[in-house]
């Protein structure tokens, strides 16, 4: 049974409020975390996401919840003062708040670190990629953002409720300490008991080394996804202030106007593309004329992207296959040093000695 509320001092609404702008402390207090938009609450039913309560506006129709869920609807100005969204979509969720604990052991094959990535829109955008590319979890440390936070879920466009998350230290996440730090003056323990660590890594990776090249080597990429799924989430801001700076725009300006951009389009519901060529000649007009602004669709798209990086180690595709020529010519190089003979820190190849 849906229930109406109009009161915004409603207790649950203040509780919705406080979730929408406070920190991880209110959230693991509550131990819930908060959604936004009917794409996201249908996934977020998809994937079996254990639901508290669903908020909807009176235009919008909700789907069928499981049992236990309390569905909620409030009017559309109260909505406005509880979404996360300075436009809302009509409907919120709340959910249980999963663990980010690491487990005792990791099961899978593929897994993804993030190390101190605190832009929640990236840590967003880089789990929805790792769950694209077929990872087996997202692992964050050194104070990444919080992964439950309203925007990176928001990023996440539903991969927060298929691929796992876990935060910790880089010593949760590696099994080799550096045993070397911290000795005693007086040399108080063998230090050959202290290298067993290592010999042990080393051990492991040349068992790991040949099956990570096979794995490599045969893996599949699902490029018509992994295209559809790149630009999305404000991915390309920054191909927005670049693309200025190289138009004569200084950079403290083209970081703000590439925000003026995102702003735009994350209060429409809308991707950076969408926007009107009036709204990129608006948004410019103290820095470019209005026939230049909307040349700025040229990166406003993966290949976009790539091909407008072409200096020397750039992603543009003639790059690339010169560091590919690059790296084959290295290796070929490399595979001399076996039958080489060793002349300080450098080598002779066979038959130049």
């Amino acid at each position: 049974m849906m229930e109406i509320i109009t009161s915004r001092k409603n207790p649950l609404l203040q509780k919705i409020r406080q979730l929408s702008s406070g920190g991880r402390g209110v959230r693991e207090k509550a131990g819930e975390h908060l959604g936004d938009g009917i794409k996201l609450l249908e996934e977020a039913l998809k994937w079996d996401v254990p639901l508290t309560t669903v908020v909807v506006t009176p235009e919008v129709t909700p789907p069928v919840l499981p049992a236990g869920v309390r569905l909620v609807q409030v009017p559309r100005d109260v909505m406005e003062t509880i979404s996360p969204m300075k436009t809302p979509q009509g409907a919120l969720f709340l959910a249980q708040l999963p663990s980010t604990t690491p487990p005792q052991r990791l099961e899978g094959n593929r897994y993804l670190v993030l190390d101190g990535v605190q832009d929640p829109g990236n840590v967003g955008t880089i789990w929805r990629s790792a769950d694209a590319l077929g990872a087996d979890g997202l692992l964050l440390v050194n104070g990444c953002a919080d992964p439950y936070s309203p925007k990176v879920v928001r990023a996440t466009m539903g991969a927060c409720f298929r691929l796992p998350v876990w935060e910790g230290t880089l010593e949760d996440l590696t099994g080799l300490l550096a045993t070397l730090k911290g000795l005693p003056t007086a040399y108080a323990r063998d230090l050959q008991e202290d290298k067993e660590a290592v010999f042990d890594q080393v051990d492991t990776l040349e068992v790991l080394l040949p099956a990570f090249t096979g794995m490599v080597r045969t893996m599949h990429f699902d490029v018509d996804r992994l295209e559809e799924e790149a630009p999305t989430g404000f991915a390309l801001a920054t191909d927005i202030a670049e693309w200025l700076v190289k138009n004569g725009v200084p950079f403290r300006h083209a970081h703000e106007l590439s925000g003026a951009c995102v702003k735009l389009a994350e209060g429409r519901g809308q991707e950076l593309w969408d926007l009107t060529d009036n709204d990129f000649i608006e948004t410019f007009a103290a820095f470019l004329p209005a026939d230049k602004a909307p040349g700025v669709r040229e990166v406003l798209s993966s290949h976009g992207s790539v091909d407008s990086r072409n200096g020397k180690g750039g992603t543009a595709y003639g790059r690339v296959r010169e560091q590919i020529a690059d790296a084959k010519a290295e290796v070929e190089e490399l595979k001399l040093f076996p039958a080489s003979t060793s002349d300080g820190s450098a080598y002779k190849a066979p038959g130049t000695f």
